[in-house]
């Protein structure tokens, strides 16, 4: 296990902050009355990434933002929970995030591959076949994944590619986990903030089970032999360490994988700047 603390201490926390409220002030000040899908179209259309993708699957239609450098290999990011919940008692009426962290994830990445940012179902494309289990209690459930197979065949075959890299955000990483243990072309996964056992996450916060949804806990057999690199704030309160211990004992022995802790990082602290440094520093 590897600890980030000095960089996390030295060369983030400061900028975590300024970063956030610069995001949240630009938000006030440049999207207005904006939903969270306008303000994501917004921002997407002015980035790198401004290649809009829509993937129809067997189960939901799927949004992607991209950039296609016709290279073999694909980083593909997929994001996080989003709003499942409107409070404690009310779920939410649209999961589209508000902060798509996991496109902001994407958005850093400069190396030469190609780019694809992956929402969650229903996020952003609220089609007739939605249901609130589908970003509640089903969130991780096979028909999910099915879906997100079906995607990557679908990108893989329009944009010429052999292998993928595939990066998740918080209950993002548990997908692309469990993607992976379904595939022979990923090459490596890489998460931030991850929950990578749903089971204990439920219990720990004392929530209501995710009946239907699949976890990679149960899947370390097929994923330890998967290059793994996974980016702990061990402020995080949301899923904290501890939820995810059974997960790392059980692919610790693959010298292959690698855990980062930052002891200082929150589950919303700047992890897109983390990310941006990690990969300059290669």
């Amino acid at each position: 296990m590897q600890e980030l603390s000095k960089l996390g201490m030295s060369l983030y926390q400061e900028r975590a902050v300024l970063c956030a409220a610069l995001f949240i002030l630009s938000t006030i000040f440049l999207t207005g009355c904006q939903t969270p899908k306008e303000q994501f179209e917004g921002l997407a259309e002015n980035s790198a990434l401004n290649q809009s993708v829509i993937l129809h699957t067997a189960f939901f239609t799927l949004l992607g933002h991209g950039k296609n450098k016709n290279t073999p290999h694909i980083n593909v990011y997929i994001e996080g929970d989003g709003q499942s919940w409107q409070d404690p008692w009310t779920i939410s009426a649209d999961p589209t995030p508000s902060d798509p962290v996991g496109f902001r994830l994407a958005l850093v990445d400069t190396r030469l591959n190609s780019i694809l940012y992956l929402a969650r179902p229903c996020q952003y494309i609220l089609d007739k076949r939605c249901t609130a289990s589908d970003w509640t209690s089903g969130r991780f459930s096979q028909k999910v994944i099915e879906a997100y197979h079906q995607a990557l065949n679908h990108i893989k075959k329009s944009w010429n590619a052999k292998t993928f890299t595939l990066h998740g955000y918080s209950g993002g990483a548990a997908v692309a986990l469990l993607v992976a243990g379904g595939r022979q072309d990923v090459i490596s996964v890489v998460t931030f903030a991850p929950l990578l056992d749903p089971v204990q996450w439920v219990e720990h916060h004392h929530y209501s089970p995710l009946e239907g949804s699949l976890s990679p806990l149960n899947q370390t057999a097929r994923l330890s032999h998967i290059p793994q690199e996974h980016f702990i704030g061990l402020a995080d309160r949301e899923v904290p360490y501890q939820v995810s211990s059974a997960y790392f004992a059980a692919i610790s022995s693959s010298p292959v994988n690698r855990i980062h802790t930052i002891p200082e990082f929150t589950h919303h602290s700047d992890w897109p700047g983390l990310w941006k440094s990690y990969i300059l520093r290669q």
